[in-house]
């Protein structure tokens, strides 16, 4: 029996997984009761042929698992606080919190390097988007480790670690056990933790090449507003390149030019993943046994 293509995602006291035609997710209660749940889907991969083709599917498998994801987290939320609804003040409490996502990660970077590297910021595009991008990856870092000391977010990385032991061992053909799971290394080399990483190190060569051309050519004014709305465009190709690289990378471990290509995106798992115990794995392994039922019976 060939393997099903198996991603996922830790939530809350929990692990979601999804296949192209399903997705799951297990929840652990107060009680310790394990609540799990599956449905069908059907990924627009496997809807439109065009949408599978180099650099597109990248961003379509991007925000896929963003929305499938922010569901799962939204999802096991309601499970543990026994399906209580949402609010407006939630989701005012979202949206503002992704508005200053956006203005600490884009522009307060831009708007410092106005005032530190002044002469940098008139003359030199391409130097200023090194700056700036340097200054994104690092605060990129540094705020994921800053969270990863908060105990509920590391409880959150450790269902992060379960995850990543479940599919190795489904892939590896061993019978999905708690036992057998944990003996597997919690990095995995397809994460969406490596893509992030490698999105946002793409990015920052990707602009700093492109801004000093478009800018220059179209005479575009340099201000934060501007360039922050001219980087939101490039998001796309940059995911979907990003996406290639990564998926290169892990279809090559064996390649030690292909490996050491991805290191930092395993480099950055040893932060969001971290060692779950037997309780966490049945959860895992819970979602990703549903995840293939559910898979198995649509197919």
């Amino acid at each position: 029996m060939s393997l099903i293509k198996v991603g996922g995602q830790a939530i809350l006291e929990g692990v979601m997984m999804m296949t192209p035609m399903s997705w799951s997710l297990s929840v652990r209660q107060n009680d310790g009761t394990i609540v799990t749940r599956k449905w069908k889907r059907k990924s627009f991969l496997e809807k439109h042929s065009f949408a599978r083709m180099p650099l597109i599917r990248g961003f379509v498998v991007l925000f896929e698992t963003m929305s499938l994801g922010y569901k799962a987290l939204e999802m096991s939320s309601q499970i543990l606080t026994q399906d209580a609804k949402k609010t407006w003040k939630d989701d005012f409490l979202m949206i503002v919190s992704l508005i200053a996502a956006v203005l600490i990660f884009f522009s307060l970077p831009l708007i410092a390097s106005k005032f530190l590297f002044p002469a940098v910021y008139k003359n030199n595009q391409f130097l200023l988007n090194l700056i700036v991008g340097s200054f994104r990856l690092v605060f990129f870092i540094l705020y994921v480790l800053g969270i990863s000391l908060i105990k509920d977010v590391r409880r959150v990385f450790e269902y992060h670690g379960a995850e990543h032991k479940a599919i190795y061992c489904y892939e590896s053909g061993q019978e999905l056990t708690p036992e057998n799971a944990l003996n597997y290394q919690k990095e995995h080399p397809r994460c969406g933790t490596s893509l992030i990483l490698v999105t946002v190190i793409f990015a920052v060569l990707f602009s700093a090449l492109f801004d000093t051309l478009i800018f220059n050519m179209l005479n575009i004014s340099n201000t934060p507003w501007t360039r922050t709305l001219v980087h939101i465009f490039y998001i796309p190709f940059i995911a979907g390149l990003a996406y290639e690289f990564n998926r290169a990378g892990s279809k090559h471990l064996k390649n030690p030019i292909f490996r050491s290509l991805i290191l930092p995106g395993l480099l950055m798992q040893k932060i969001t993943t971290k060692q779950p115990d037997s309780r966490q794995m049945e959860v895992s392994i819970s979602a990703l046994k549903a995840s293939i039922e559910e898979f198995s019976d649509v197919s």
